[in-house]
């Protein structure tokens, strides 16, 4: 089996033809429409670090424009959208990488990727009065001698500074917020984890709409929507479950089907549907980064998913769910720090090793799993 946690699909190889391109450019559109600060969750391979390559590639005024972005959707929807390429300041925070086997290393980690995001900050200018105090901050992250506080804190710094500097409101990203969360739970610091991200993203999203435009934190586990986790409960979060954005987030039929006549393949639908599609989070999906890899592979089916890494106890129900049959449960958002006997098959619902029905209620769900690469993942637990 390949482990492909790691892999990514940049956006610029896709503009260079390195990579099939599958156009989803309507998400700058519909999150420039909304405004809001969200949440989306997805399975790994789902095109999440992606779409915030693409959003970056698009909005920063910092990178140079792009002509690639003339020949797709969004800018056929007019000057108002046109004009946003390239306008924005954009803050990018790539949690995707942070882990440590314990939380000093984690620590560590999160201090690298909050210096990455505030390296943007180097052309503004000193200001004056209030933001002065934010201004010192940032340049204590810079020097490496800023406190765990501080770091807590400059999210909300660097989109003041950014907006005071620049006229426009910043679009906050944030990548794979809980990537620190789910290594926490493999090594017992994930109390500690969860109260960095969850002070970090309140202190800088909430009741801080005057300094952001939008933003987009991106995530495998919607641990941010239980309102016991306090001051973050103002994000609006979009799982599984909601399928709002949910056609920017997998390949539908159809784009798969366009894929493989370009690759000269269109008789392998079926086969790519068995091993990689029944994604059912609105209609039904194939995960994306099964797809190009599979047709980067000459269109042999191999298994580019990762083993499933929780312990599963209850060994006959995992059997069941390997034969196709499927599982009643209660899809759980609290599933972070020790994942129990009930909230196992939420954990493997968010990460993609089950899906939904379609048509269940948002919580009280029909479980089963998608495809053969899934139930291949699965089966190393029985």
């Amino acid at each position: 089996m390949t482990s492909c946690r790691n892999y990514k699909a940049p956006f610029n190889k896709a503009t260079e033809g390195k990579h099939p391109f599958v156009d989803k450019t309507l998400f700058i559109k519909d999150l420039a429409d909304s405004g809001e600060i969200c949440l989306i969750t997805r399975p790994h391979g789902f095109g999440k670090s992606f779409s915030l390559d693409m959003l970056r590639a698009y909005l920063d005024k910092n990178r140079e424009r792009m002509p690639f972005f003339q020949k797709t959707a969004i800018w056929s929807c007019g000057d108002k959208y046109r004009e946003m390429q390239g306008a924005y300041p954009v803050i990018y925070f790539p949690f995707g990488g942070v882990c440590g086997y314990n939380w000093e290393q984690a620590k560590s980690s999160l201090q690298t990727a909050i210096l990455a995001a505030a390296m943007t900050l180097f052309k503004v200018r000193k200001p004056r009065g209030e933001n002065t105090l934010y201004w010192n901050m940032i340049c204590k992250i810079l020097e490496g001698t800023a406190s765990w506080l501080e770091y807590e804190n400059s999210l909300k710094a660097m989109t003041a500074l950014l907006h005071a500097s620049g006229g426009r409101k910043p679009v906050v990203l944030v990548d794979e917020y809980d990537s620190v969360l789910q290594a926490g739970m493999q090594h017992g610091y994930c109390n500690e984890a969860l109260d960095f991200i969850t002070h970090f993203l309140s202190a800088g999203l909430k009741s801080n709409s005057r300094n952001i435009s939008f933003a987009v934190i991106t995530g495998t586990l919607p641990a941010l929507s239980n309102s016991s986790y306090g001051g973050a409960n103002n994000i609006n979060v979009h799982t599984i479950t909601d399928f709002k954005y949910s056609r920017y987030f997998g390949f539908t039929p159809e784009e798969v089907k366009e894929l493989l006549k370009e690759a000269g393949h269109e008789d392998k639908y079926e086969e790519v549907f068995n091993w990689y599609g029944g994604y059912t989070y609105s209609g039904t999906l194939f995960r994306p980064e099964s797809v190009i890899r599979y047709i980067q592979s000459g269109c042999v089916p191999h298994n580019f998913g990762s083993s499933c890494p929780y312990d599963i106890e209850d060994k006959d129900t995992l059997a069941e769910l390997l034969s196709g049959k499927s599982i009643s449960a209660l899809l759980s958002q609290d599933c972070l720090c020790n994942p129990g006997s009930t909230d196992i098959w939420s954990c493997l619902a968010h990460e993609g090793y089950l899906v939904p029905a379609i048509g269940c209620l948002p919580r009280c769900v029909s479980l089963f799993v998608p495809n053969e690469e899934a139930r291949q993942n699965l089966a190393s637990k029985i």
